[in-house]
């Protein structure tokens, strides 16, 4: 017969063996499964710009590209680039302004903007449905007008880019934009539009008259440059000067060849940057390149206001200012 030790060592034995057996085969934790949380993500795609603020104006207001969104009166914008403090660059061609209406059936485009690089006095065609007409922009700010008269009803207005470039192709750069025009504002004025805010049509006993000086009274310039003009203008009718649509006051000039034989009625306007009441001083600074010249020669420049839709003041007494210029053909670079 065992003894009770004897028995003991076995049951001990048997005890330590059902123990490990339960510990080998306690489930152990599963290994993490390769799951979208656990895997490094590629590296996700930008996320789409936020929807361009939008903000009200009329379309004699206008669209006025320093701000970072458009007037509720467009409906879709293609071919322009981000806005910048001063405005934005068209990106290719062509620049499109689709209308959430119909445009009306006459108006006229007010557009303040410059070209950038070949686009500098290359003719750009600017089309609102089947009607088109053509402008031409010089490097600096100015203030064109085209007056439209549409067959067919149209909710688009196209600018036809005829050279886009990038600063990049010019070594200007690493900008790889497709620049054409610098858009500043662009405003569409009808008759109908109110004329609260603009210079209004003439009462009786309006008068134009108006003083003009200028920093020169000659000018010389080669094919390629372009020289910067300041002038003073003195308000001398019994008129507000005021360049906001429908029927602006603005400051120009006429193209006469040395003889006084007009080449070119109507140029770029200038618009004054605020109300010039009788009696007050505007100064108003000008680049002028050589690119508004036919070719070399000698050419005369009649300065002069404007009452858009009314009256040139030369036409109503008002003394112009002219300067004559002489444009110098550009020397060839192959003497010294």
């Amino acid at each position: 017969m065992l003894s009770h030790s004897m028995l003991r060592f076995p049951i001990l034995a048997l005890a330590a063996t059902l123990t490990f057996t339960a510990c080998c085969e306690r489930p152990q934790p599963e290994k993490p499964k390769a799951t979208a949380a656990t895997v490094a993500p590629a590296t996700p795609p930008p996320s789409a710009p936020p929807a361009a603020a939008v903000y009200p104006a009329t379309l004699a207001e206008g669209i006025t590209f320093g701000q970072p969104g458009y007037p509720v009166f467009l409906a879709a914008v293609s071919g322009m680039s981000a806005h910048e403090p001063w405005g934005r660059w068209s990106d290719g061609t062509p620049v499109t302004f689709q209308f959430t209406q119909p445009l009306p059936l006459r108006f006229t485009l007010i557009l303040t903007a410059h070209a950038f690089g070949p686009n500098i006095g290359a003719p750009i065609q600017v089309k609102a449905g089947a009607s088109a007409q053509t402008l031409t922009l010089t490097a600096e700010d100015q203030t064109y007008r085209l007056d439209f008269t549409l067959a067919a009803p149209t909710d688009r207005l196209e600018f036809h880019i005829p050279k886009p470039t990038s600063p990049a192709d010019l070594k200007q750069g690493d900008d790889p934009r497709q620049l054409g025009i610098g858009f500043i504002k662009l405003q569409l004025a009808t008759a109908e539009a109110s004329a609260a805010p603009s210079s209004p049509a003439p009462a009786a006993g309006a008068t134009y008259a108006a003083g003009i000086t200028a920093s020169t009274d000659r000018l010389e310039l080669k094919q390629g440059e372009a020289a910067a003009l300041t002038f003073t203008l003195i308000n001398r009718s019994n008129l507000t000067w005021r360049s906001d649509p429908p029927n602006p006051i603005n400051f120009s000039y006429h193209l006469l060849d040395r003889d006084g034989k007009m080449l070119k009625y109507d140029n770029p306007r200038t618009v004054f940057p605020q109300p010039i009441a009788p009696g007050q001083t505007a100064t108003l600074t000008l680049k002028l390149g050589a690119d508004l010249f036919p070719g070399p020669g000698q050419y005369r420049l009649d300065f002069d206001l404007v009452h858009e839709g009314q009256t040139w003041f030369a036409e109503k007494g008002s003394p112009t200012l002219t300067i004559p210029v002489t444009v110098t053909a550009r020397k060839s670079g192959g003497s010294r």
